[in-house]
C-alpha cells in the first residue's frame, strides 16, 4: 500500500472513530445505557393496614419483557408493577432473574387475584410458568416473603 493511500485510510479511520465519539457523548446512541423506569408509589390497602410500595412501572412490552431480569438485589419496599392494556390471562417466569419474588396478580379494579409466593429464580431451561388463576391487568413482584410479612391476601386491593 503506497503512503498517501495509509494516510487517506487513517484519516477515515479516524473520522468515524470521532463521529462515534461525538454521538456517544450527545446520547444519540443508546449502548450501554440503562433504562431508568419512572417509579410510583402504590398503597395495598389489607385487613391488617396499608402497605406502600415503590413500584418501577413496567408498561410497555419492551419493559414487561426485561422485567427485574439481572437485578441482584431489590429494597425492601420496592416493587416492580407491570401494566397491561387490558385484563387478559397472565402467566409469569423466572428467566434470568437473581432474586426470589412474591407475585400478586391484579385485576382491572385493583384486587388481588392472585399471590404466587416465594417465587424463585429459574436455573436452567425450561422454566416453568406461574400463571394467575383469574385475568389480570396488573402484576406487582416484590422480595419474597413480603406478602407474608404484610399479611396480604387474595382479595386486599391495590390503589395506584
Amino acid at each position: 500500500m503506497t503512503s498517501s493511500k495509509h494516510l487517506i485510510r487513517s484519516i477515515i479511520i479516524i473520522a468515524i472513530l470521532g463521529i462515534l465519539v461525538y454521538a456517544l457523548v450527545l446520547g444519540v446512541m443508546d449502548i450501554g445505557k440503562v433504562k431508568k423506569l419512572e417509579t410510583q408509589e402504590v398503597v395495598i390497602i389489607t385487613s391488617a393496614g396499608n402497605v406502600s410500595v415503590t413500584a418501577e412501572i413496567a408498561d410497555d412490552t419492551q419493559e414487561r419483557m426485561k422485567g427485574l431480569m439481572h437485578r441482584k438485589k431489590m429494597g425492601e419496599d420496592e416493587g416492580m408493577l407491570f401494566i397491561f392494556p387490558g385484563e387478559q390471562p397472565l402467566a409469569f417466569w423466572m428467566k434470568n432473574t437473581l432474586i426470589p419474588l412474591d407475585m400478586l396478580f391484579i385485576d382491572s379494579e385493583g384486587v388481588i387475584v392472585d399471590i404466587k409466593q416465594y417465587v424463585q429464580p429459574c436455573k436452567e431451561d425450561p422454566c416453568p410458568s406461574y400463571p394467575a388463576k383469574e385475568k389480570g391487568k396488573y402484576v406487582l413482584e416484590v422480595n419474597a416473603g413480603f406478602t407474608e410479612e404484610h399479611n396480604i391476601d387474595e382479595g386486599d386491593k391495590l390503589i395506584i
